[in-house]
């Protein structure tokens, strides 16, 4: 079954940037090629492309603050979790 991901990066100047794809590994060395100015803070795992478009959706209607505190809820630090992909896939869902 062929996995969908949501994930959130972040900018140096703080700013939020919610995407969608369906190869994590692919798509985060993709974004931090910009000169390592980005940074993936938090993701989650759909299993259709319906329900990881619905859930972009829907945090793209969120204010910043209620996005920083979805983020710090399994992120408190707001630390570059990219690492995880070379290790363990399933550490943060």
């Amino acid at each position: 079954m062929k996995e969908y991901f949501l994930y959130i990066m972040k900018d140096i100047q703080g700013k939020f940037s919610i995407e969608l794809t369906d190869d994590m590994s692919l798509s985060i060395q993709e974004e931090k090629t910009d000169m390592d100015t980005k940074f993936l803070v938090y993701y989650e795992k759909k299993s259709s492309l319906q329900n990881a478009k619905d859930r972009k959706k829907s945090l793209e209607l969120w204010s910043y603050e209620k996005i920083k505190k979805l983020v710090e809820s399994l992120n408190p630090e707001l630390l570059d979790i990219s690492y995880i992909w070379q290790f363990n896939l399933s550490s943060i869902n």
